[in-house]
């Protein structure tokens, strides 16, 4: 049986019951309870979990997907700030004032928050100054 990209062996293996506690007994305690009895019964609760189970594994994969993409985009944007970031601290004085700037203006402030958010200093092309 396959479900999702996931491949298990036989359908009905042989297992040892103690190798499945505590929900083996939460199951025959549960199905006792709950009347199920007849292979029909308990067939139908299985395939309702088979299809819980693969409608999870394809959210996971979708999650996956959706992750991956999410992290190239920010791969993306933190590389793009650290292209500003290194411009605006090789620029001319007067032009940011960042390097060592005593005042507080807007630009200087932007740069200080992108370098204390990014791992600037621990990029791929070297540290940035």
């Amino acid at each position: 049986m396959q479900v999702g990209r996931i491949k298990f062996g036989p359908l009905y293996a042989d297992r040892d019951p103690s190798e499945l506690e505590p929900w083996y007994s939460q199951h025959v305690n549960a199905m006792t309870a709950e009347g199920l009895h007849s292979k029909s019964d308990i067939a139908a609760e299985l395939a309702h979990r088979d299809r819980q189970i693969r409608e999870l594994m394809e959210r996971i994969v979708t999650l996956e997907q959706q992750n991956e993409a999410l992290a190239s985009r920010l791969d993306s944007a933190e590389n793009a700030m650290r292209e500003v970031v290194s411009h605006l601290q090789r620029s001319e004085r007067g032009s940011t004032h960042w390097a060592g700037c005593p005042d507080v203006h807007p630009v200087c402030k932007a740069i200080d928050m992108l370098v204390d958010a990014l791992p600037l200093r621990d990029s791929p092309a070297g540290p940035v100054s």
